[in-house]
């Protein structure tokens, strides 16, 4: 399997580790998958031999959102930091795996810090940045199906393999984080991060929004049971990751408003500020409506499956877009991260 090098950076979970502040779709600009490797139905860019095992778009427009929903999360829920693993004396020395790595942006967000580190991405996608800012302690692999059992890497080598944004992507859960398991070195880490798209909220809202939300989410879940790939999410990743052997399980959960709340709800003016950058991130992610959020996740998977038209998809696409730009909507998404360590000593399993 052929493979790209590029700098990798670092910035663990540490004190005194810089601070970095990306510009998604900007400061390190995409590279789009080579053109042979696409395919254009209804007006969003598919991997043309991967449509069936991964229908979402792989196009700038949906590189920008995912990457738009990961540095909020990074920069203003977990203050900075890419990863909540703690290192310990391995910290100058960790091997690091982003799984689904997708424009490689956290892969460069770690960069620079230290240097003895090694990073490796997978991807299903040739998305990552271009060679010319190659640097040798990190490589990407793609494509590279999801769905392997047989990693290109060494049993037991990585100190944090870690991934964001797989639901709809993963067949079989429990397997996926035996296979990870299986490269982890005794006390190392696992990261996983996942946004829950149930659309809550504490006030009344607007009815016409709150259709909109149902229907969009209760079409994505049956469509993606049909593929095997449940895109709803629950907790029972907490059950996968301990049945896999992992020990010191934790879950947070962030919360990710689409509109502005009440003064009240804050406790100082620095709170508010965080919570405003947060709801601008998430509306410029998810509230574009030249991006096509909503109709990107959901076209393939919509018209396939559920029989929608794309103007259907475009429209229900154009309301949610509506929805959480409309001023002080109560609406907001949960955002899960979970980390769980790979004992020093074999555990029996369960």
């Amino acid at each position: 399997m052929g493979s790209q090098r590029v700098r990798v950076q670092s910035l663990l979970n540490d004190n005194d580790a810089p601070q970095y502040s990306p510009s998604p779709g900007n400061q390190h600009a995409h590279t789009s998958t080579q053109q042979a490797e696409m395919t254009t139905r209804n007006g969003r860019q598919y991997l043309t031999r991967y449509v069936h095992a991964y229908p979402y778009p792989c196009d700038d427009r949906e590189l920008a959102r995912l990457d738009m929903l990961s540095s909020v999360v990074h920069f203003h829920c977990l203050g900075g930091r890419m990863t909540l693993a703690n290192f310990g004396a391995r910290r100058n020395q960790a091997r690091i795996l982003d799984v689904g790595c997708g424009t490689g942006w956290w892969v460069i967000g770690i960069a620079d810090a230290n240097e003895k580190i090694t990073v490796t991405g997978f991807d299903i996608a040739r998305t990552m940045p271009p060679p010319e800012i190659a640097a040798s302690n990190a490589e990407f692999f793609a494509p590279w199906d999801l769905a392997s059992q047989n990693w290109p890497i060494e049993p037991e080598s990585y100190d944090l393999i870690r991934h964001a944004q797989l639901l709809g992507s993963v067949s079989d859960w429990s397997q996926y984080f035996r296979t990870a398991y299986a490269y982890i070195r005794p006390g190392g880490w696992y990261e996983g991060m996942e946004m829950d798209w149930f659309a809550r909220y504490d006030e009344r809202p607007n009815q016409h929004d709150l259709q909109a939300f149902q229907q969009w989410y209760q079409d994505m879940d049956a469509a993606t049971r049909q593929i095997r790939k449940p895109f709803a999410y629950d907790d029972s990743m907490g059950i996968f990751l301990r049945q896999a052997g992992f020990v010191d399980v934790r879950h947070r959960k962030y919360r990710l408003n689409c509109g502005a709340r009440a003064r009240e709800y804050y406790s100082s003016e620095g709170e508010l500020k965080l919570a405003t950058e947060m709801m601008e991130g998430v509306q410029n992610a998810m509230g574009y409506h030249e991006g096509a959020p909503w109709s990107g996740m959901s076209m393939e998977l919509f018209t396939r499956y559920l029989n929608y038209s794309p103007e259907d998809v475009e429209d229900l696409g154009s309301r949610l877009c509506d929805a959480v730009n409309r001023p002080r909507n109560p609406f907001y998404f949960e955002w899960h991260v979970w980390t769980a360590r790979k004992p020093l000593t074999p555990m029996s399993r369960h």
